[in-house]
């Protein structure tokens, strides 16, 4: 299922995007919240391979060295905004947004459309404000980059939390897989 959410919502400030997690969350005092650099690839890439086994999407062979060259060129490109949100175990939570390169239309006079994917809460932390956080950011993130629309493709998993943030189901997005 698809979803999209317009960028009419009045700007927020970027130190208060995630400022109440620590009050939702306990275990989030000792998070560290970033983006992701060149060097997070192989990282990025175990994560979307976790995700993709979570939706049980399981892939037929091995994708890790396509996924990493991927992340590669995104970061180093800077065509990929990737947040990652750390706690003690590791990555606690990521997601990404890009630019697609659309024309523009009436609904978005500019053409400045966004996609977001690769959204991922570890299992241990989910339900405690991570996607949230992570959601907030990107969001935050398009804004800044003056997207008039973003769009994301949902698991099951994730419909709740997309729904949380404002995203609404679109009818119109159809695929074909060749």
């Amino acid at each position: 299922m698809y979803y999209t959410l317009l960028m009419h919502d009045s700007r927020m400030s970027l130190k208060n995007i995630c400022y109440n997690l620590p009050e939702r969350n306990s275990h989030m005092k000792e998070s560290n919240i970033r983006t992701a650099g060149y060097s997070d690839a192989a990282l990025l890439a175990d994560t979307r391979i976790s995700q993709l086994n979570d939706e049980e999407k399981h892939p037929d062979g091995d994708i890790r060295e396509t996924l990493i060259r991927w992340f590669e060129k995104m970061l180093k490109e800077k065509s990929l905004y990737q947040v990652i949100i750390e706690d003690d175990a590791g990555l606690a939570a990521t997601g990404g947004l890009i630019t697609l390169p659309f024309p523009a239309s009436f609904f978005e006079p500019q053409g400045n459309t966004g996609y977001i994917l690769n959204i991922y809460t570890r299992p241990d932390v989910r339900k405690q404000g991570y996607g949230s956080c992570v959601m907030d950011l990107l969001k935050e993130e398009a804004k800044r980059q003056n997207m008039e629309v973003l769009y994301l493709y949902s698991s099951v998993h994730g419909r709740r939390l997309y729904e949380k943030a404002g995203f609404e189901k679109s009818e119109e997005w159809m695929s074909l897989y060749l």
